[in-house]
């Protein structure tokens, strides 16, 4: 599916392929040194990503999320606990949050 864009003069153009089509109009519109600027920042990203994307999931990353929640729950768990009377309706909210996170 393309895009539509209106440049200056109320021409429209169609995009389809994005990183070509775009390019020739930013050649044509403001030169081959914009157009050289814009190969080299499409690579900076396109490199970033697949970086990013390289080893796959970041389990150590997911890991500390779940650790993190896990200990979220275990002090508002100690929380409830140390208080003088046991808040059932707050117990009961953790224990469907957890079950319904499962």
């Amino acid at each position: 599916m393309g895009h539509v864009i209106t440049l200056k003069g109320e021409r429209n153009a169609v995009i389809l392929d994005p990183r070509r089509e775009f390019r020739e109009l930013v050649e044509e519109y403001m030169g081959c040194e914009a157009a050289t600027l814009f190969d080299e920042i499409i690579s900076e990203v396109q490199e970033e990503i697949e970086d990013r994307y390289a080893g796959g999931d970041d389990y150590e990353a997911i890991s500390d999320g779940y650790r993190g929640q896990l200990v979220d729950v275990m002090n508002d768990i100690e929380e409830i606990l140390c208080a003088k009377r046991i808040n059932r309706k707050r117990l009961e909210g953790i224990y469907l949050n957890l079950n319904n996170n499962l």
